[in-house]
């Protein structure tokens, strides 16, 4: 299982259709849908059910995998900023489960993160670190040939 699987996994489930995910994640749609076949060929079970009009429900299987994939693609952001000394680890921790979109970054965390009850002062995360661990997601779709 890769982590860009389940990327791709989570922003179908978010947009509600394979069609608004990969507008979302700038690729088309057909190696989209290939994607999500190989990993629901490697996971054995359906996640999606394929609607009229483009639209995809969760199966039970795909409602079961969601919270983990989010957790795991969070804890992978959190520890490419870790990693690079971008988040004091002491402090608190980073913790966004939506995508967030270049230039957002500050306007989408920090609210979450005072709502959570961190002390935003105390923890450093620079948005440019944010937008290059990102990247290297999109990066990795595109060497891939994505």
């Amino acid at each position: 299982m890769e982590l860009r699987h389940l990327k791709y996994f989570v922003t179908i489930a978010d947009e509600g259709s394979i069609t608004k995910a990969a507008e979302s994640l700038l690729i088309a749609q057909p190696p989209l849908s290939r994607q999500l076949q190989f990993l629901e060929e490697e996971l054995g079970v359906s996640l999606f059910v394929r609607g009229k009009g483009r639209q995809t429900t969760l199966t039970d299987a795909g409602r079961r995998l969601l919270p983990y994939a989010r957790q795991i693609l969070d804890l992978t952001y959190q520890a490419i900023l870790v990693a690079r000394g971008d988040v004091n680890e002491t402090a608190g921790s980073v913790h966004s489960p939506q995508t967030v979109s270049a230039g957002s970054e500050e306007s989408v965390l920090q609210p979450r993160m005072e709502s959570a009850g961190a002390d935003v002062s105390a923890l450093t995360v620079r948005a440019a670190a944010l937008r290059e661990a990102l990247d290297l997601f999109l990066k990795e779709a595109e060497h891939d040939g994505i």
